[in-house]
């Protein structure tokens, strides 16, 4: 409802030339060992390549490749099953700068082996070129995981 004498702004985006891409896993049961303590490992259970346009996905590589620099909208989300008792931390990180994106952390405490769930978004930017994983590290050594599901997106908000 629009009372007389009011100013209306609306932006309408135009999603068929959005860019975007994704890369995802689903039933997944190879399990992942997280050999050292504390230490990142690139997720390697991705096997599909998603939608995209304007982005390059790279399931066999786990990876998606941005080909436009601008601020990005990334989300994961990881389904996944362990032994017991551990703290897991996940991230995006750009393999190309060498360098995690602090805003994308998030963490999950197993108790059993029931299915785990974590979930990321968050706003970063990114150069064109640059290729960006998920990681995940363990609280304890030789920890296997096993991904089930899970989805990694990207969608460019604003070019440079």
């Amino acid at each position: 409802l629009v009372q007389g004498g009011a100013n209306v702004k609306s932006t309408v985006y135009n999603l068929t030339a959005a860019t975007y891409g994704e890369i995802y896993v689903a039933s997944g049961a190879t399990p992942q060992t997280l050999t050292t303590a504390n230490q990142f490992y690139a997720v390697t259970a991705f096997t599909t390549d998603g939608l995209s346009n304007g982005i390059t996905p790279v399931a066999a590589s786990d990876k998606i490749t941005v080909n436009v620099a601008g601020d990005y909208l990334v989300q994961f989300f990881i389904t996944f099953t362990d032994s017991n008792n551990r703290t897991f931390t996940f991230r995006c990180f750009n393999s190309t700068t060498n360098s995690a994106y602090p805003q994308t952390v998030v963490k999950s405490h197993s108790h059993s082996s029931d299915p785990m769930f974590v979930a990321v978004s968050a706003f970063v930017h990114v150069d064109a070129g640059d290729d960006l994983i998920v990681q995940a590290a363990c609280s304890t050594s030789a920890t296997a995981i096993t991904i089930s599901d899970a989805n990694f997106a990207l969608l460019l908000l604003k070019a440079d």
